[in-house]
């Protein structure tokens, strides 16, 4: 998620796009239990943040601070 955050939006959608290794947008982190979306958030990424709640990423998972998306 990390590589799609920072790469130019032309580059982040190719690499979303990709058939040969589909994004898992339900990917949770072991360690801080931050979804896809709490990251895209997080970094001011509205366009991902978009992408995150069209993709059914839950909108009310808290990470291990507590902190959860809010609209």
């Amino acid at each position: 998620w990390k590589v799609v955050i920072d790469a130019p939006p032309p580059l982040a959608d190719l690499i979303l796009a990709s058939p040969a290794a589909p994004f898992d947008f339900q990917f949770i982190d072991d360690i801080n239990g931050r979804t896809c979306l709490h990251e895209a958030a997080s970094t001011g990424e509205l366009r991902l943040v978009d992408l995150c709640i069209n993709n059914g990423v839950q909108l009310d998972r808290a990470d291990v601070y507590g902190a959860a998306f809010t609209m």
